[in-house]
């Protein structure tokens, strides 16, 4: 049996986070640091969904290179997603 702990809700965050595994970019994927949002022909990949989809340029606005997650430039923390990396779409090219 655990021992009580003087603050559970501490305790209970540490269990949550003791399987935690750090954001990762799927092979063939560039770097978010590399990222331009203007481009219309790249797939971008959302580490927290685990799942690809396709960028589209009008979100340049919104995307700031800035808003890294947990000061990793190559991780960006985009409308609450953890985008970790992008690759051109072959199927959009021009």
């Amino acid at each position: 049996m655990r021992p009580k702990v003087p603050f559970p809700h501490i305790d209970k965050a540490a269990e949550e986070t003791a399987g935690y595994e750090p954001p990762s970019r799927p092979d063939g994927y560039e770097p978010m640091r590399t990222f331009d949002p203007t481009r219309g022909d790249v797939l971008v990949y959302d580490d927290l969904n685990k799942r690809e989809f396709a960028w589209e340029p009008r979100w340049a606005k919104d995307y700031d290179p800035k808003a890294s997650w947990d000061g990793d430039p190559d991780v960006n923390n985009f409308d609450g997603l953890l985008l970790t990396g992008w690759k051109l779409d072959r199927t959009r090219q021009s």
